[in-house]
């Protein structure tokens, strides 16, 4: 009797149940199946977005890598956010590189050295974190010495220390060594004048030079016997 008893009211509690849930559904089910299929969606785009960027990324630093000019990264650092900083980064490096060889080959590097200028500089106003834009100042500091801009030179690297602190020790190490370099390139050497040569007298036409006399040497004696 007592599981029969127990079975009817289960057997109405779940009636009920049914019934209520029959109303809220009635009510609110199409509202819940709209939010549903809106958080799966965005779910799904989320992911679809995730997974483009990280083909986007893929795809930049293959270009990056192959990337082989000056004037290459610096296209690429304008067409790819992704890889700015390091494409110009690599920019001026290359550009740097190509001035060193026009001038050990005698030939101007003013090309060359624009483009460089013209990358570090994009990387001290736009670098994303401050080592990139310690690199801009660095190479900024380095076409100024190629172009014997020595208080130019000793500005940007005066920044890199300002900038470096505490935090970026190496570079404010490496600016402060260049800063001492700079100053013994701007101290002028100083040579010794040479000795005059000794004034020979002129001599009359037809007369002979003087010429020294030679010390007399002493003649050892003869032995008579």
């Amino acid at each position: 009797m007592d599981s029969e008893r127990r079975h009817e009211l289960e057997t109405n509690d779940l009636r009920e149940f049914l019934d209520n849930f029959k109303d809220f559904w009635d009510k609110h089910g199409n509202r819940l199946l709209i939010g549903l299929i809106i958080v799966l969606g965005g779910w799904l785009g989320y992911a679809k977005y995730n997974q483009w960027q990280a083909d986007k990324a893929e795809a930049a630093y293959t270009e990056l890598n192959t990337a082989d000019s000056a004037q290459a990264f610096r296209t690429l650092a304008g067409e790819r956010s992704e890889v700015h900083d390091e494409a110009m980064r690599r920019g001026g490096d290359t550009a740097l590189g190509d001035a060193r060889s026009a001038l050990i080959a005698g030939k101007t590097a003013d090309e060359a050295l624009t483009q460089a200028g013209s990358a570090y500089d994009a990387l001290v106003k736009r670098g994303k974190t401050t080592e990139y834009k310690l690199v801009g100042q660095e190479g900024l500091a380095k076409v100024a010495l190629m172009r014997e801009e020595w208080d130019k030179a000793a500005k940007h690297y005066e920044q890199v220390i300002e900038v470096a602190g505490e935090s970026f020790l190496v570079q404010a190490d490496r600016a402060k060594r260049a800063l001492d370099r700079i100053d013994r390139l701007k101290t002028p050497i100083a040579f010794a004048e040479p000795e005059a040569a000794p004034v020979v007298p002129p001599t009359e036409e037809g007369s002979e030079e003087p010429k020294a006399e030679l010390p007399l040497l002493p003649v050892p004696p003869v032995d008579n016997e």
